[in-house]
């Protein structure tokens, strides 16, 4: 069993959205949620097994769990840089690798990936990464990813260059989710997550790509515009919009099938 450290959590305004905001506000239950997602968790197992032998790779907000960071190093990773920002989750990390006796082959460093002053022992091959909000880009994955294949990615790497390959956020007209979870979220400052399968609003239209992150050879577009036409095929009143998020794992499978959504609207 992995080890399954306690974190200090660090207060973050309910208005505080910058990345560095967003690392600071997880906690020991939110990497172990993370971790139990069987699906997404093992979607990433096996595009990081396919994609990590022999190479070079960097963990872009390894979590204190360090858990790509280990599936990267047990699938035959050169060498893993993992890269946390908040320091008990950096040290919880350090924890987990020993504990998995990956020491020798997973070097935790507490730094967040933009930091001016960060500058790895070599170049990577490989980006693996969790970035992903409750809108794709909310966590600023365009800007890390952008600023790691400048600066911590190795000239002569070529694609596929990152797990996941890409991220996409889908959205659709749909009636209101119940009043009594709306009640409750009230004045929370956040976004109102629901169960897909039981709480959200019955979508009028199927869902449309709003937001479209291309991971796969490190140019994700950080600004995107488009203009979406819904056919409703339901009756009833527009009241919310709806978004959710599809992955693509595999590091060439950018052009397949999502391999999970988002079990949240």
């Amino acid at each position: 069993r992995r080890a399954d450290p306690l974190l200090t959590a660090h207060p973050m305004p309910a208005a505080d959205h910058h990345p560095h905001g967003h690392a600071m506000r997880y906690t020991a239950d939110c990497y172990r949620g993370m971790r139990d997602d069987v699906t997404r968790t093992e979607a990433y197992r096996k595009a990081i097994a396919a994609a990590a032998p022999g190479k070079v790779v960097l963990d872009v907000g390894t979590g204190a769990l360090a858990l790509l960071a280990i599936f990267a190093a047990e699938a035959g990773a050169r060498h893993v840089y993992a890269l946390e920002g908040q320091p008990s989750a950096a040290a919880a990390a350090r924890a987990a690798v020993a504990s998995a006796n990956l020491d020798h082959r997973i070097t935790v460093l507490e730094a967040f990936s933009t930091d001016l002053a960060l500058e790895l022992p070599e170049r990577a091959e490989l980006l693996v990464h969790e970035l992903i909000g409750e809108v794709a880009g909310e966590e600023g994955a365009c800007a890390a990813i952008l600023d790691a294949m400048r600066r911590h990615v190795a000239d002569a790497a070529r694609p596929p260059l990152s797990v996941p390959s890409r991220a996409s956020t889908l959205l659709a007209p749909c009636l209101a989710p119940d009043p009594d979870l709306l009640a409750k979220a009230a004045g929370a400052g956040r976004a109102l997550k629901l169960d897909a399968r039981s709480q959200a609003g019955r979508p009028l239209a199927p869902p449309q790509v709003c937001e479209d992150l291309r991971f796969d050879e490190g140019s994700p577009s950080p600004s995107q515009r488009r203009e979406l036409l819904f056919c409703c095929e339901a009756a009833g009143v527009l009241a919310a919009l709806n978004l959710h998020v599809e992955l693509r794992c595999g590091a060439d499978a950018a052009d397949g099938p999502p391999a999970v959504a988002s079990a949240w609207d």
